[in-house]
Formats: C-alpha cells, structure tokens, sequence
C-alpha cells in the first residue's frame, strides 16, 4: 500500500519516502497507519496503543539525587 519511492511530483523535485518513512517510525512503535478510503480528500489515519508509564519508568528526585 505505502510504496516507498512513490511520488507524483517531477524528478528530482522529491524522493517519495515521507510516508514510507512515517510508516515505519509509527509501526516501530507498535502502531498502524492507514488511509481512510470513505474520506472524500486524502486521510492518514495513525493509532498508537496507549501505555501508562510504570513508577519505574518516571524518575523521581531520588533517582535523580543519587
């Protein structure tokens, strides 16, 4: 679906690779891009799991004192 090098501006006018690239930035972080085929206009859709920090994921001013 999102082929990288893809383009429709002229040669030498760009590379193709903001969606490949966006892609892949999203899916390394355990989410999906899509299109969204009802829109009338072009529609990137993004979703991204949630996560809730774990108290050993924030630091604290005691980590941070010692």
């Amino acid at each position: 679906m999102l082929q990288p090098f893809f383009t429709t501006k002229p040669v030498g006018k760009g590379t193709g690779l903001g969606l490949s690239l966006s892609k892949g930035i999203i899916e390394s972080h355990a989410g999906h891009l899509t299109i969204d085929n009802k829109c009338p206009n072009t529609s990137f859709v993004i979703l991204l799991p949630l996560t809730i920090a774990q108290p050993d994921d924030v630091e604290t001013e005691d980590k941070i004192a010692s």
